[in-house]
């Protein structure tokens, strides 16, 4: 029996020394704090798309929206009427947008920003005639260019569907360009949950950005101006906008670094900041140097994130933090039951060494939590509350809700597109049968000549004549047997 206490004793020993001097205590957190970090960091993909008329690969939607127009345009040229075509052919006359305006009887038909514009139709509708020295892909499809005629027939229904696809592919252009504001604006508040309310980017910075979130300035990271680990870390503040809570990096750096000199391997092996004793007073460009040194032990991903499950990714990975908190505690003495009670211990994140004294998360001494109280963790305590919020979480969320819009404002333009291509698919179509009609060929009626009988010819033989007298008695004789004229012999 007292062989088994003994043995009992010694396990838990073991175990008590094996946690106090174990390494990677916060991998999980990490873990977790470097999935939000790729997802706010990460540029966003807008997924291609393989709705376009001549290919099945993907493409931008602006990639084929240009292309629709470009067609669409030298369909409608195809039937173009007599003045455009005169402007399109007559260099000389028309060499310019100011010489097409200047001609009231030409200016109607046109509506040139420019004359690399005009230059742009001269030379499409080289294509369309398949001219000497022009792309001859149009006229090999559609065959030779019609003839007037065959232009009338089908101008107002081509202008019809041309106006119709204009008005689409305007619409497509609209919607892209408010998608792109969205995913600009959402990125900001991605800026903000990553760097704090410093970041200094706006949605113009970012609208046409394919790569990472810039980063803050070094002077800008979030961390006070000279502050150990401690200071920075213990207590957040959610009107001092470089203490925990306000910024992931912030919060990446208080998880991941000890108020020590050495043994920053609580989140990964190998974190050797330039500037090592975080127990000392450290700049905002000493953080920002360590966070770069943490967040290169990140893990690499695998999952592809784009626009259409960015979302409800950013939301799953705060939910997992959440479930997180009061999941990494340890007890090294009876709790407090105020500042260490069950309810306050649900706001703490990352290892803690619970016990009767207030938690200080220092994370002194030798070891990760050599006292009761200490630990390389965040009290989230002030910011949970219904009020307020843990700030950079708030960024998250109002990052999620503007790329959810995105992902709608996405829907919307695939389904215009589609749209257009079938308006594009109408005009072709129109052109195709165009080219199989055959002008009807308007014969002008023969003008027969009659000429008119002399009163002698009127007069040479009424066959009809039934008296005697009604008989001219030059070249008939009466037969009064028959009652009527008959010619005489020799006439």
């Amino acid at each position: 029996m007292e062989q088994e206490k003994f043995i009992y004793i010694l396990l838990c020993f073991l175990a008590l020394v094996t946690v106090a001097n174990a390494a990677n205590e916060n991998e999980q957190e990490f873990d977790q704090m470097c999935r939000l970090y790729k997802l706010l960091n990460d540029p966003i993909t807008i997924p291609g798309l393989t709705i376009s008329l001549r290919s099945d690969s993907t493409e931008a939607a602006n990639q084929i929206t240009l292309g629709i127009l470009d067609r669409a345009q030298k369909i409608n040229m195809s039937v173009a009427e007599q003045p455009i075509v005169e402007v399109l052919t007559n260099t000389d006359k028309y060499k310019n947008k100011a010489a097409v305006d200047g001609d009231a009887t030409k200016k109607g038909y046109f509506n040139l920003k420019d004359d690399a514009e005009l230059e742009k139709m001269r030379s499409a509708y080289k294509e369309v005639l398949g001219a000497q020295g022009a792309e001859k892909a149009f006229s090999k499809k559609y065959g030779r260019a019609l003839e007037e005629k065959q232009r009338q027939l089908l101008r107002p229904a081509m202008s019809n569907l041309y106006q119709n696809l204009a008005n689409t592919a305007a619409l497509c252009q609209d919607l892209e360009a408010k998608l792109r504001q969205t995913i600009a604006t959402a990125r900001v508040h991605m800026g903000k949950a990553l760097y704090g309310s410093k970041y200094a980017a706006t949605p113009t910075d970012l609208l046409s950005s394919t790569g990472p979130l810039p980063n803050p300035t070094a002077a800008n990271f979030p961390w006070p101006t000279s502050a150990d680990r401690k200071t920075a870390c213990a207590k957040p503040d959610g009107d001092d906008s470089t203490k925990a809570g306000n910024a992931l990096a912030t919060d990446v750096v208080c998880i991941c670094i000890r108020d020590h000199s050495t043994g920053h391997d609580i989140c990964a092996a190998g974190i050797s900041p330039a500037e090592a004793n975080f127990a000392a007073s450290r700049s905002p460009a000493n953080a920002a140097e360590a966070f770069e040194k943490i967040v290169a032990k990140c893990k690499p991903g695998s999952e592809k994130i784009t626009l259409l499950n960015i979302a409800s990714k950013l939301t799953a990975a705060v939910q997992a933090v959440y479930a997180r908190m009061d999941k990494n505690g340890i007890t090294a003495a009876a709790a407090n039951g105020g500042p260490n009670g069950a309810a306050k211990r649900f706001n703490f994140y990352g290892i803690t060494a619970l016990g009767g004294a207030a938690p200080g998360r220092g994370a002194t001494g030798a070891t990760t939590h050599a006292m009761a109280g200490e630990g390389v963790c965040i009290d989230y305590s002030a910011y949970l509350k219904p009020t307020k919020g843990i700030p950079w979480i708030n960024n998250i969320e109002a990052a999620a809700a503007e790329l959810k819009k995105g992902k709608e404002l996405f829907a919307e333009l695939n389904r215009e597109l589609a749209k257009a291509v079938a308006q594009e698919r109408q005009m072709e179509t129109l052109l195709i049968v165009g080219t199989l009609l055959t002008p009807a060929v308007t014969t002008a009626p023969t003008e027969t000549t009659y000429k008119k009988p002399t009163v002698e010819e009127q007069n040479k033989c009424k066959l009809k004549n039934t008296i005697a007298e009604e008989c001219p008695s030059k070249h008939c004789n009466y037969d009064d047997t028959k009652k009527q004229c008959k010619a005489k012999p020799g006439t």
